[in-house]
């Protein structure tokens, strides 16, 4: 077995004293900056524009009276999912801004530490997640707007070239 002997150490420079200051005031406020950011998201446009579209499209009664049966069920089964990715972002959101409530047994610096890593961790996963599924909320609703106002058939990619058929 090696053993190792340190016979001296060389001072930390001032450069390098106010890095490592900084460094840990930067992970001590890492939690309230992801949680911020996330509260920003959460109430951003990108959520209320994909709503306004889908309540846009179901607002417009002409755009509905119009409309073939096949449009209808299309469109019904696309704005479906649209809610139900758009209320996963919104939940995602929620959860990347402030938490899941739960009681934690902390009793050290360390698993302090260790609970704080994993939440910020867990809390940019879900704000991530909570993005992508905007953007993909918005494509949905801009494809229930085809399918209803176009008449895109789903089914085959294409939209008709005459007046639709009742």
């Amino acid at each position: 077995m090696t053993t190792y002997k340190v016979k001296a150490i060389r001072r930390s420079t001032q450069d390098e004293l106010a890095a490592h200051t900084r460094l840990k005031d930067i992970a001590a406020n890492q939690l309230p900056a992801v949680r911020q950011a996330a509260e920003r998201w959460r109430t951003g446009a990108g959520l209320s524009g994909g709503a306004v579209a889908v309540a846009g499209i179901i607002a417009a009664p002409e755009v509905l009276r119009e409309a073939t049966d096949r449009q209808l069920v299309q469109g019904l089964i696309v704005l479906t999912v649209t809610m139900v990715v758009a209320l996963v972002a919104v939940g995602l959101g929620l959860r990347a801004s402030i938490g899941w409530p739960a009681l934690r047994n902390i009793a050290s610096v360390e698993a302090l530490r260790d609970w704080e890593l994993g939440e910020v961790r867990t809390s940019l996963r879900c704000l991530r997640w909570s993005m992508y599924l905007t953007v993909v909320t918005i494509a949905l609703a801009a494809v229930a707007g085809a399918v209803l106002l176009f008449g895109f058939d789903l089914c085959t990619l294409q939209i008709p070239a005459g007046p639709p058929d009742k």
